[in-house]
């Protein structure tokens, strides 16, 4: 069973958003669904606050900036205290909110960018939905680290970028809930990882978390919120890439 509650203080954009979901809901499952709606942070701790019931989902999605006495991400960070199994989703038109959820350790499923045109923001919705129905495609390769003794894993899906530290012989990878050392070196990573795409010397990403690319300025934006400076000599590639 999956209960979904939405959480935005714009009436309009809580009316569309709320239907899209419902669509997306009725196209995709034939399994007991809820959807409750509100501009009151309050009513959604109420909720969580709740036990979960045998085989219950939840998925939140929050706005980070909600009219009231506590924001998104306070509501994100009181649901956690109290539920840390349930999915959150935020919708932001502020991508420099993202880093303070990762700060925070609120485990965020998803960022959804408000200003996205309306395919875009509807495919969004669809693939959080779809996350916990189970009905996404299968799960591209796991990365695999060693840090010390130990072996880590993490789904592929969850690698941000990895990069230089400045440190001989030792890379950086950022997840989105961790920052990890390791030793290895680039030319290795692409070798091993061809899904993994090169935007600096230094610098390698995975292209599907990439949610804004700033040709201009010559960086891009992750789904984590970092930011990740492209160097003219791979800039041709990185837009051919991007834009395919």
């Amino acid at each position: 069973m999956l209960n979904i509650y939405l959480c935005e203080d714009d009436p309009q954009q809580r009316q569309y958003y709320a239907t899209v979901i419902a669509d997306i809901l009725q196209k995709t499952t034939d399994e007991e669904t809820k959807l409750f709606q509100t501009d009151n942070p309050h009513d959604i701790l109420r909720v969580a606050k709740r036990p979960l019931l045998n085989k219950e989902q939840r998925l939140y999605f929050l706005d980070i900036h909600l009219a009231a006495d506590i924001d998104g991400m306070q509501l994100a960070s009181a649901i956690r205290q109290i539920d840390t199994v349930s999915e959150i989703v935020f919708l932001t038109t502020d991508t420099e909110q993202m880093p303070v959820a990762f700060r925070l350790q609120l485990k965020a499923l998803d960022y959804l960018l408000k200003d996205q045109s309306e395919t875009v923001l509807i495919d969004a919705f669809s693939r959080c939905i779809e996350k916990l129905q189970g009905n996404t495609t299968p799960s591209k390769p796991l990365f695999q680290i060693r840090v010390g003794r130990q072996q880590i894993r993490y789904p592929f899906e969850e690698v941000m970028f990895i990069c230089t530290n400045g440190k001989k012989g030792v890379l950086e990878l950022h997840t989105r809930q961790a920052c990890e050392e390791f030793r290895g070196t680039i030319r290795e990573l692409l070798a091993q990882y061809p899904l993994l795409l090169q935007i600096h010397q230094g610098i390698v990403i995975n292209p599907d978390n990439v949610i804004r690319m700033d040709d201009h300025q010559r960086f891009l934006t992750l789904r984590n919120g970092e930011k990740c400076e492209i160097s003219y000599r791979y800039r041709r590639k990185v837009l051919a890439k991007l834009s395919a």
